[in-house]
């Protein structure tokens, strides 16, 4: 009960220091008490920018010398006593104090001399795609960023300009940033662009920086980049930056800069802790670990057989060599390994399996002829196991995947497909780059291809798709998947959330491209009989958008809008609604909630005369959910629309887009990519759980980023969106109860309507094809002003209480992931649950 208290209000602090920010710095500097904070400011940051960044890049050496070890096959020699170290650490602690002045006396120096380092730029990859099906052509590409002379790069604080000229739509542009493990999006900034003038970016380099790399995606026209330059600054310069930029109090800003909390930016090189630590806290089985799986396989009571298809070529005898000897490693012993190749193998491939026939596994050879495609003879032959997996050459799985998959399966043989997370495996034997993934999202799916690494198949199954598959079709991987998929109910695809397979990449990875997911989607679209088409996506072409039809003819929509005054942000989206959206059968129902401001009240005495608006009168105390709830039973349309008065259009056909996915009949939500006044992401969709109850994901992201997994460029499932622009069905809102009036008047009412349509078992869809921009909570301020606070917290506790379970685990946001911050960052306490932890002996 202590327990569940202390978590309770650990969660309501995490949120309310998040939220509370920006207003705790002004009245820190109102009273004079923002000078307190330095000291312990700059022991966090000498710690955190000096220390914790050393300490990463000792990790980066260590994994590297690890791993050249380990591929030497020899046994590693007892490591000697280390005499001196007691020596060294009296000898560091000694010298502790001068590297503090040393520290002061470089920050003291970079106040007044502060250079600038011009940075050349080598274009190093472009990628190009054309389908012919769906005739489109798309690129990426990336650049170098190098300093003249190949001088090292500036640490801290800094100053990215750049210049970009284009003459097609805005790119998606990101840093990306090698710290000694190569290029990730682990660790990468979002860039704003504007194209023809000059940019600026306040962003901070580490101690270790190895390179530099400008990374773009959806190139599809000529561009020029020039005028690249990395200038160093300090935190009086940068205060001041952002002071003229985001309309802030000087001393705001420099308490904000000091602290390293940067207004509107989410900078992923914050020094949260590396990816290999979090691999050594979280992700290295121990011999207890290892002992306790054991004990679990034994109390087994159905071993099924894992059949592994690896197709192997004569090309890459290391990543062959990693493969095999991860599959040697696998504390699951019952699988068999099928080796599908054309042609004769090389004498080192064949060494390299007759060490694993030494080793008693059972192996059997694959081979197919010249021209044709290995899946269809070796999926025939492996099929005759209970499971099969499909391995690249190179790939490594983790000593517990085949573990992981048959204790899921335990008693429980509804699963039919299951996968797991991965990340990438460099050529000195780092891991980089994790990919954690949501659970089952078809609308996710259909659209990236995130399914993929370690993937498990029921052979039953399998064995029954290839052999209805017509011999004269294509089988590649898309079309067998989306086969697969079409044979199984959701609930029978399982999902692992645990990196058990690392894909070793000897070089530079490029963008995947979709080769041939285009055809693969557009036929399983017409064989499940959608109207829906696949079209290049506007972000970037080189990846696919599914683009639901509309129906004909319109369905009517009902859009509710509270206010009370605020004529500007009023006039402003009522403007939008009736001249620049392409939309014509709507009704708008106006809710005035005791507006006194002459110039609104005039104003909307001018929309009377408008046939499409209805002005209704509801002075009284502001209760967002009685007055919608209100609203709506005055609705005449089949879908309504709520949406706050400080919403504004930008593209005219937003509505149309998010009607197409209302009208699905499994689909009873609606939510739409909201945007600050400066462009950056205020609502990219919610996350359950998230500071304690639900959180905007992707907050203050760049418009156009990718963010993590690209999620941020397709439509996908998501437990929770905002109600400041929330479509849905105007039966399902009276049935389920509409917005809860009596205990949710202000906040979180959006978020219990949503859970409330989950449990119906309907579908919530945020798609980021209608962009909106919202000027959050202007009219009505913050939730945490102190006049707010009490009812907030109430609010808070309610749901709590009421979802207290459904707050454990958002289906849709990994949680190998923070609940604490809005980035998609690791958490450095996962909520996984490991399938042995019953096991382990006192």
């Amino acid at each position: 009960m202590l327990r569940t208290q202390f978590k309770h209000l650990l969660n309501r602090y995490h949120l309310f220091r998040r939220e509370y920010h920006a207003m705790s710095s002004h009245w820190l500097v109102r009273n004079g008490l923002w000078l307190w904070h330095i000291p312990f400011s700059i022991i966090a940051y000498v710690y955190h920018a000096e220390i914790l960044q050393l300490r990463y890049s000792k990790e980066i050496v260590k994994q590297k010398n690890d791993n050249i070890r380990q591929e030497e096959d020899k046994e590693k020699p007892q490591d000697l006593p280390k005499v001196f170290d007691p020596l060294l650490s009296y000898t560091k602690f000694l010298f502790f104090p001068f590297v503090i002045v040393f520290f002061i006396g470089r920050k003291i120096w970079r106040f007044w001399v502060l250079k600038s380092y011009p940075l050349c730029i080598k274009k190093t990859y472009s990628g190009a795609k054309k389908n012919l099906t769906s005739k489109y052509i798309g690129f990426s590409c990336s650049f170098d960023l190098t300093t003249t002379e190949n001088k090292a790069y500036p640490a801290g604080l800094i100053l990215l300009r750049y210049s970009l000229q284009t003459e097609g739509k805005p790119l998606a542009v990101s840093l990306h940033i090698d710290p000694g493990t190569g290029f990730s999006d682990e660790y990468s900034i979002p860039l704003q662009i504007t194209s023809g003038i000059d940019n600026e970016k306040l962003i901070e380099l580490p101690l270790v920086c190895h390179s530099l790399r400008l990374l773009m995606h959806g190139c599809q026209q000529e561009i020029k980049l020039d005028g690249v330059s990395l200038e160093e600054t300090n935190i009086v310069r940068a205060a001041w930056r952002q002071h003229i930029i985001f309309k802030e109090s000087f001393f705001t800003s420099l308490f904000a800069i000091f602290t390293r909390q940067l207004p509107g930016i989410r900078n992923p090189m914050a020094y949260k802790g590396s990816y290999a630590g979090w691999i050594r806290k979280f992700d290295v089985l121990t011999k207890a670990d290892k002992k306790a799986i054991h004990q679990h396989i034994e109390s087994f009571q159905d071993n099924p057989i894992i059949g592994l298809l690896l197709c192997i070529n004569n090309d890459d005898p290391t990543g062959l060599k990693l493969t095999l000897k991860s599959l040697k490693r696998q504390l699951y012993p019952h699988w068999q390994l099928f080796i599908v190749k054309q042609g004769e193998l090389s004498p080192k491939t064949i060494a390299e399996l007759d060490q694993l026939e030494n080793a008693k596994q059972p192996l059997q050879i694959i081979e197919y002829e010249p021209d044709l495609s290995c899946l269809r003879p070796a999926l025939r032959e492996t099929s005759q196991g209970d499971f099969i997996a499909i391995l690249n050459q190179g790939d490594v799985l983790s000593e517990h995947a085949l573990y992981m998959v048959t204790a899921a399966v335990q008693g429980d043989w509804h699963h039919k497909m299951i996968y797991s997370d991965h990340d990438y495996l460099g050529h000195t034997g780092h891991r980089y780059d994790p990919c954690f993934k949501p659970d089952w999202d078809y609308e996710l799916y259909l659209s990236s291809t995130y399914i993929n690494g370690f993937v498990v198949y029921d052979g039953a199954l399998t064995k029954e798709i290839v052999g209805s598959i017509d011999q004269v079709d294509v089988l590649d991987m898309d079309n067998f998947q989306l086969e697969f998929i079409e044979k199984i109910e959701a609930r029978q695809i399982s999902h692992l959330p645990f990196i058990l397979i690392h894909q070793y990449v000897a070089e530079s990875r490029e963008p995947v491209l979709m080769d041939t997911r285009a055809d693969a989607v557009i036929a399983h679209l017409q064989r499940t009989h959608q109207s829906a088409s696949v079209v290049p996506n506007p972000y970037n072409e080189s990846i696919l958008r599914i683009r639901q039809s509309n129906p004909s003819p319109e369905p009517l929509v009902s859009i509710i809008i509270l206010t009370r005054n605020g004529y500007l942000v009023l006039s402003q989206c009522i403007d939008g609604l009736l001249r620049k959206t392409d939309y014509e059968n709507m009704e708008i129902i106006l809710i005035d909630n005791g507006s006194d401001d002459d110039t609104t009240l005039n104003y909307l005495d001018s929309l009377r005369s408008e046939a499409r608006i209805t002005i209704i009168s509801r002075p009284g105390a502001f209760n967002f959910s009685a007055l919608n709830n209100f609203a709506v039973s005055q609705a005449k349309g089949e879908h309504v629309l709520l949406m706050n008065n400080d919403v504004s259009v930008i593209d005219a056909g937003w509505l149309k887009e998010m009607v197409s996915h209302i009208v699905r009949p499994e689909v009873g939500i609606v939510g739409a990519k909201l945007l600050y006044e400066n462009e950056s992401i205020q609502h990219g969709g919610m996350i359950i759980g998230l500071g304690g109850v639900a959180g905007h994901s992707f907050r203050h992201y760049p418009r156009y980023s990718p963010g993590a997994m690209q999620r941020l460029h397709y439509s996908q499932s998501l437990s929770c969106v905002t109600a400041a622009c929330l479509l849905t069905r105007k039966e399902l809102y009276k049935d389920v109860g509409g917005l809860d009036e009596e205990n949710l008047k202000i906040t979180f009412n959006d978020v219990d309507y949503c859970l409330k349509v989950q449990d119906r078992g309907y579908r919530i869809i945020w798609t980021p094809f209608a962009e909106l921009f919202h000027l959050e909570s202007i009219s009505r301020g913050s939730d945490l002003a102190p006049e707010n606070l009490k009812r907030w917290m109430e609010e808070y506790d309610f749901m709590q209480n009421k979802w207290q379970e459904t707050l454990q685990y958002d289906p849709f946001y990994n949680p190998n992931l923070t609940i604490i911050e809005e980035d998609f960052s690791l958490t450095n306490k996962p909520r996984t649950i490991k399938a042995w932890s019953n096991y382990y002996q006192s």
